[in-house]
């Protein structure tokens, strides 16, 4: 994912505006978002900085969210990455993840809650109304062989 943002930034036309491609980071504060939401008493409100991410300020050389049709962003977790493409018009997360017996869905399902609570609160934002994102895993792609 890093290396698909670095290509982006060198070769803009190739991926256009309307793809935006997020860091670790941004799972990562979801997660910390996640904690801070079940522990307020307005659940509703996103904590502080989130701004940053729909500006495209954050992460660097970030693209702002306005008029983007899909997001993706690597999830890293119990010692295991995989890719998360969101699709904004199907309100659909679609995981990708080469080795699907290191996940079951319910433990996708507990990764991507966050996910799934942050990303319609950001884009309501940006007068995008999302009631709630579908998962759906990919399973067409394959393994690599070595890492």
């Amino acid at each position: 994912m890093q290396l698909l943002r670095q290509r982006t930034l060198k070769y803009p036309k190739s991926f256009g505006r309307p793809r935006v491609i997020l860091d670790v980071k941004f799972y990562v504060n979801c997660m910390l978002a996640m904690l801070e939401l079940d522990t307020t008493d307005h659940p509703t409100d996103l904590p502080e900085g989130f701004d940053s991410y729909l500006q495209g300020e954050f992460p660097k050389h970030g693209q702002k969210w306005e008029g983007c049709t899909h997001l993706y962003f690597p999830v890293y977790s119990r010692s295991y990455w995989y890719a998360i493409e969101v699709d904004i018009a199907k309100s659909t997360m679609f995981i990708y993840d080469p080795d699907k017996s290191c996940s079951t869905d319910d433990q996708i399902r507990v990764d991507l809650k966050p996910m799934a609570t942050i990303l319609p609160m950001l884009l309501k934002k940006i007068n995008i109304v999302i009631d709630a994102l579908a998962i759906e895993q990919i399973m067409t792609i394959s393994k690599q062989s070595n890492s």
